[in-house]
């Protein structure tokens, strides 16, 4: 607890040396710093895929000048890209203590063509995104003869590129490893790490012979890639989970607008409600909560509707251009041989093996933002009522309808403090107006209404408690929203722990083929590990590779001696001591 403590005084320390005290004199723009302090290390489990496959990685958060601290960002973005930027899949991870590990799935309708994984944090995209991390990948596309084609016009990067040539280690022990291993066979090696490799930031992959590079790791570029963008700051650091920003601006005259309240919320599912004022510059900034896959949600800012308003939303991955080397693609003979391996045994595992659901797949959550509410009152339990107005008067527990120079409103029973402050009054999860347009919303439109009748503190925003409708269509019962609203899709998280899923024992009495072309993914080691995974029944050559980083934070890699999957197996062992 001590040591979380004193991170967070570090944290606030930092932000505070590094943006608060860089500031302009009138204080009203921040300025950057230098170096962003954050630089991503990754690894994959292979070089070389097929389309359709699932791309494993480990991601961690070196220690760079300035910032010595592994827990600033908690936001991982991955994407893959091809040399000119143009975005193929992209992925948003947690970063857990500096480290991240997951998965991502290469689209089946892509060229054959050398593509590159990078990964960065919305804090370096404040910077040059040649400063972002970039992994070379062989993607194959049996389906398709097109081959990714390269620059028209001897177009080259902006900087400068070199390979991260891996420091091979001596010191890494693996025993119990035997040349030969039946089919559906158990593996079970140990593998103990010497003093120079951060354990958890090591990873094991079991792959076939030739479908990893194990020479070269990540691009980096010259070090002015890295140099801020411009001399302020736009993004902030992550140090919470996923946030959304933007700027709201005056739509007559362009202006920023401050001071005015906003709030966010996930239409129709009510998982996420929050409220939130612009700051001098017009900006706002929303944290979301740890959901996955892609809701639909609601944003506007508050009025009287007489003004109006622009609201700009910030790119949820990075736009800016990046020209990267173009390799003409080609395989070698091993290369090929591998490949037409590989591809019999992806479609063989689709035809025998269902799909599992997919992590970003929308999830509806169980609960809404407000908890259990007090009173839950379904319409079709009823008589039908003309109109919301005589539903509330008749029906609905806890609130009672007032009048305002002859206009109806809602509010809540009871007493104390809480009752001075007007309801949170929400259709289908968006704040709307407290007015007679509401009430006579047709009674058989709406699905049910929730009650919270106690206090509730949003933000700033002080409330007696909450009216929650829910429309049968999800539809908002047909009530028109005001001009400063906008609905969008958001992306969320894609959870996985990234270990490599069901690859234990794959069963040995059953007849479903077991056509794996990774065997084992382990994205961190304890300090002495044993490696457990089970063969399938693909034979042929196959190796395990450790790969990690040291603690001056350079790549590192241990290859052991191959072994083989055929029938019978041999019963032979040996014990592997030190690179191959």
């Amino acid at each position: 607890m001590q040591q979380k403590f004193n991170i967070s005084i570090w944290l606030a320390f930092f932000l505070s040396f590094c943006i608060t005290t860089l500031s302009k004199a009138q204080g009203e723009v921040l300025a950057i710093p230098e170096n962003s302090g954050e630089e991503i290390g990754l690894f994959s489990d292979r070089s070389i895929y097929l389309v359709s496959e699932d791309l494993y990685f480990s991601a961690y958060c070196k220690e760079s000048p300035g910032n010595n601290s592994r827990e600033w960002s908690t936001v991982l973005y991955v994407e893959l890209i091809r040399w000119d930027g143009t975005k193929v899949t992209q992925s948003k991870i947690p970063l857990s203590n500096g480290s991240a590990n997951s998965f991502i799935r290469i689209p089946g309708g892509i060229n054959s063509g050398n593509y590159y994984l990078r990964a960065y944090t919305m804090w370096m995209r404040n910077y040059s995104p040649y400063g972002y991390s970039y992994l070379p990948v062989k993607i194959i596309n049996p389906k398709i003869a097109a081959i990714e084609p390269g620059p028209g016009n001897n177009e080259e990067p902006a900087f400068p590129v070199v390979s991260d040539i891996v420091q091979k280690l001596d010191g890494v022990v693996v025993s119990d490893l035997r040349e030969t291993y039946g089919k559906r066979t158990l593996v079970d090696v140990g593998i103990q790490l010497p003093d120079e490799l951060i354990p958890e930031r090591t990873s094991v992959a079991v792959v076939p012979v030739g479908s990893l590079d194990v020479q070269h790791s990540q691009l980096k570029f010259t070090q002015h890639a890295a140099e801020p963008i411009s001399g302020e700051i736009e993004f902030y650091p992550e140090i919470n989970g996923l946030t959304l920003t933007g700027k709201l601006m005056d739509a007559a005259s362009g202006k920023p607008v401050p001071d005015a309240g906003m709030n966010l919320s996930s239409y129709s599912s009510a998982f996420y409600f929050s409220a939130v004022k612009s700051a001098r510059d017009g900006t706002f900034s929303f944290t979301l909560p740890r959901e996955t896959g892609e809701h639909e949600l609601h944003i506007a800012a508050e009025g009287d509707g007489s003004d109006s308003y622009e609201i700009l939303i910030a790119s949820e991955f990075c736009n800016k251009p990046v020209t990267l080397p173009y390799v003409p693609f080609n395989l070698n003979h091993q290369e090929r041989a591998m490949a037409k391996t590989a591809w019999l045994n992806v479609q063989l595992a689709a035809k025998y093996h269902e799909e599992a659901p997919s992590a970003s797949a929308m999830q509806v959550p169980a609960y809404p933002f407000y908890g259990s509410p007090a009173t839950v009152t379904y319409t079709e339990e009823f008589i039908e009522l003309i109109d919301l107005r005589e539903f509330f008067f008749e029906l609905v527990y806890h609130v009672s309808i007032g009048y305002e120079n002859r206009n109806p409103y809602l509010f809540i029973n009871g007493q104390g403090s809480s009752q001075f402050y007007p309801p949170l009054l929400l259709l289908d999860n968006i704040p709307v107006a407290n007015d007679e347009q509401l009430l006579k919303i047709p009674s058989r439109r709406i699905d049910r209404i929730e009650v919270v009748s106690r206090g509730y503190v949003v933000g700033k925003n002080k409330y007696s408690g909450i009216i929650s409708i829910y429309s049968n269509k999800k539809d908002m019962a047909g009530l028109e929203t005001g001009e400063a609203n906008d609905f969008f899709n958001f992306r969320f998280y894609d959870l996985h722990d990234g270990s490599t899923p069901g690859f234990l024992h794959p069963g040995v009495d059953s007849n479903i083929p077991d056509m794996r072309n990774l065997l084992h993914w382990q994205p961190g080691l304890a300090d002495t590990d044993r490696v457990r995974f089970y063969t399938g029944d693909a034979k042929g050559a196959y190796q395990i590779v450790i790969r990690g980083v040291d603690k001056q934070g350079r790549n590192s890699v241990y290859m052991t001696g191959k072994f083989s999957v055929a029938i019978p197996p041999d019963t032979g062992s040996i014990s592997t001591n030190g690179a191959n």
